[in-house]
């Protein structure tokens, strides 16, 4: 899936969408606010407008929004580490100057900034106890930053912490079905196998599926949740594709079988590889032993890629249309990893020629 981490992942594929970003900002600021804010305009930037040097974060996503008539711009950190990164709102702070840096060279005769919101999106394992306020992060004695207090530096993040919410919490304040869900998994990501949160879970994943144009979206939570969970592939779709419309079903059985396709492979390459070592006996010549190994790689390997080669056509077909000849052909002849990697883009690449450069 593009990514190695499935958080990341699965916070670009759904949070980099606008509507659901809006709607994460939204449930953070206080209700004085929300007129002032176009909720409409929010548009995602490319992560290489804070700065190439920047862009391993690559789960933080930039938004573009209209506040009270100006231009203005809301930055969305994920953080999952087990325990919260001490130094957030410095690092903040170098993000916000790199948009400011870049805005000021489109806009060169302005006199004053556009405002920056930074969020941050933390379900790591404990509470959050690290500074959200860079005044914070000064080395400076008690009673001397106090005297100090006009001159210095103060940025305070807007921290969405999962782990002080509830799922009541979550459903109240969320207006968009696709922010309701994705807030839910990585809330109960290590509980999805318990029947209560994986019904609620169902649920809103149902509601996301009757949205036109959101297949991709379901089919990122699939492989979400049977990257972070002990379910069994077949668990969800089983579940939800009686209840969805004919499109979004094929879409989720055929995810759930190249799903169990690579769950298969897997546990027959580990059979035969097991199978081999205690049932060929030691005079066999190493030779035959090498190819009848060759031979079970690459029946496995061929099988692999003809199941992702399929999901990916349909898929892309989805998104962008029946592909021309060319593109096909360029398909047809795509290696696994090849295949893996474009699959992974598709949830974020917003044209056909960005997804397979």
């Amino acid at each position: 899936m593009g990514s190695s981490n499935p958080h990341d992942a699965l916070f670009k594929s759904l949070f980099g969408r606008p509507e659901v970003s809006a709607d994460v900002v939204r449930r953070l600021l206080p209700p004085a606010a929300h007129e002032h804010i176009d909720w409409d305009s929010f548009e995602p930037l490319p992560t290489e407008f804070v700065g190439a040097d920047l862009t391993d974060r690559r789960a933080d996503l930039v938004f573009r929004a209209r506040i009270d008539g100006r231009e203005g711009f809301v930055f969305v950190l994920l953080e999952h580490q087990s325990s919260p990164d001490g130094l957030m709102p410095y690092r903040a702070l170098v993000y916000m100057v790199r948009i400011w840096e870049r805005w000021r060279r489109d806009h060169p005769q302005a006199t004053r900034l556009p405002a920056i919101l930074p969020l941050v999106l933390y379900h790591g394992e404990r509470p959050w106890t690290a500074p959200l306020d860079l005044r914070d992060l000064l080395d400076l004695p008690d009673a001397l930053a106090q005297a100090l207090d006009p001159h210095l530096p103060r940025l305070r993040l807007l921290l969405d912490d999962l782990n002080r919410t509830t799922d009541d919490e979550i459903e109240t304040s969320t207006r968009v079905a696709l922010t309701t869900a994705g807030l839910l998994m990585l809330r109960n990501r290590h509980r999805l196998e318990e029947p209560a949160a994986l019904d609620r879970l169902i649920e809103h994943l149902v509601a996301v599926a009757r949205i036109p144009g959101a297949v991709d979206a379901v089919v990122q939570s699939l492989y979400y949740i049977y990257r972070v969970s002990e379910l069994q592939t077949g668990t969800v779709e089983q579940r939800i594709a009686h209840r969805v419309p004919p499109a979004v079903k094929e879409a989720v059985m055929t995810t759930a079988e190249r799903l169990e396709a690579r769950g298969e492979a897997r546990g027959f390459a580990k059979g035969i590889e097991q199978g081999m070592e205690k049932g060929i006996e030691k005079g066999i010549e190493q030779g035959i032993e090498q190819g009848i190994e060759q031979g079970i790689e690459q029946g496995i390997e061929r099988g692999r890629r003809q199941g992702q080669l399929a999901m990916l056509l349909r898929l892309l077909t989805d998104r962008f249309g029946e592909p021309d000849p060319a593109t096909r052909a360029r398909l047809d002849a795509a290696d696994s990893d090849t295949l893996d990697r474009w699959t992974g883009r598709l949830f974020t690449a917003r044209t056909l020629d960005e997804l397979l450069d």
